[in-house]
């Protein structure tokens, strides 16, 4: 009975009201644009927004929908379904929405979702269709499972990949905040340091 009252729980839940203040406050922190995206089946919607008052990067789209694999946001919550649910996600016909990122096979994707859950948050070092890169943390329900993510955008010209995982610390933050607040669970994980300039970085997009 309590399993089915937690699921009628987070199947009415607004995830966009339960995350508008995290989002802002993780807006101010990092002066870049941040999204809040909610799962939608086999895709990720951008739900709610923070753009940058100094364009420094290319804003937001909330509605924007975007098949998982092809976004640190959707790998953020890919990582943390179980095995047969990403092996499901494949199965799926490639999306007709314009992409720059094909549909991978499970080989090449189980390794970035290997590391991306590792880490606590995925990273997109290629540029998107928008000409940015991002970097994502899971919101997780009460069963430890993603409906959601929080990211961070910055320009391909003007964010290096150090700087991308620099902000990893705010953005598992705001996640975290988010997912507490919304009753969910959230592993216990510690931010790596940003990265040293010139250090090498594992592959964390597919292409």
């Amino acid at each position: 009975r309590l399993l089915e009252l937690a699921h009628a729980l987070w199947s009415n839940f607004d995830l966009r009201l339960a995350g508008q203040d995290e989002l802002q406050r993780l807006h101010a922190a990092i002066g870049r644009p941040v999204q809040l995206s909610a799962l939608d089946g086999w895709h990720r919607v951008v739900v709610d927004a923070q753009d940058s008052a100094q364009g420094s990067g290319a804003r937001s789209q909330v509605g924007l929908r975007q098949p998982l694999h092809a976004s640190a946001a959707g790998r953020a919550m890919l990582a943390y379904m179980g095995p047969a649910e990403q092996a499901r996600l494949l199965e799926q016909p490639a999306s007709t929405q314009a992409s720059p990122k094909k549909q991978p096979t499970l080989a090449s994707l189980r390794g970035v979702l290997d590391l991306t859950r590792a880490r606590g948050y995925a990273v997109d070092e290629s540029p998107g269709a928008d000409g940015s890169l991002s970097i994502a943390a899971p919101i997780l329900n009460s069963e430890g499972k993603a409906i959601g993510a929080v990211s961070a955008t910055g320009p391909a010209h003007a964010t290096d990949a150090a700087l991308l995982h620099g902000l990893s610390p705010e953005v598992i933050r705001a996640a975290r905040t988010i997912t507490h607040s919304a009753g969910g669970q959230y592993m216990t994980i510690a931010p790596r340091a940003a990265p040293e300039a010139g250090q090498d970085f594992a592959i964390t997009s597919v292409v």
